[in-house]
């Protein structure tokens, strides 16, 4: 899937279609076990080049924030963890629910440890309980 994305992620009629097929497949299993291939390792610097026009691009094509940045982020955390954590913190400054409905979206994609700060995850923490309906939890 990353490189039909690397060829079609500024195509508005067909990048929307492949991160649907993406939400769609994680959704569709408990836990992600895709096989991870080497080979994509080689795609980092197109991602970087992604990376570093990410907001333009998003906007431009109308792209939504969660299902875009959440790809880009699935392949930074396993295959560039350097860049991984400075995305992160530029998301987290901009829009930091963005950040929070991935980490809540795509979790079983993310196999590197995120190590972030101790504020990012209060928040976080925060925001997810706000999110999570409760059934076991009876209100009086």
């Amino acid at each position: 899937m990353i490189p039909l994305f690397l060829k079609i992620y500024q195509n508005k009629k067909l990048c929307p279609l492949l991160l649907k097929y993406f939400k769609e497949t994680d959704e569709n299993s408990k836990f992600n076990n895709s096989d991870r291939k080497t080979y994509l390792k080689d795609y980092t610097s197109q991602f970087n080049n992604i990376v570093s026009e990410v907001a333009n691009i998003r906007r431009e094509n109308k792209y939504d924030p969660i299902d875009f940045y959440g790809i880009i982020l699935c392949y930074l955390n396993y295959y560039d963890e350097e860049n991984f954590f400075k995305f992160p913190n530029w998301l987290y400054a901009d829009k930091p629910e963005y950040l929070y409905e991935i980490m809540l979206k795509y979790a079983t994609h993310f196999r590197n440890p995120i190590n972030l700060y101790f504020e990012f995850f209060n928040k976080f923490i925060s925001y997810s309980i706000k999110k999570i309906i409760f059934l076991f939890f009876k209100l009086d």
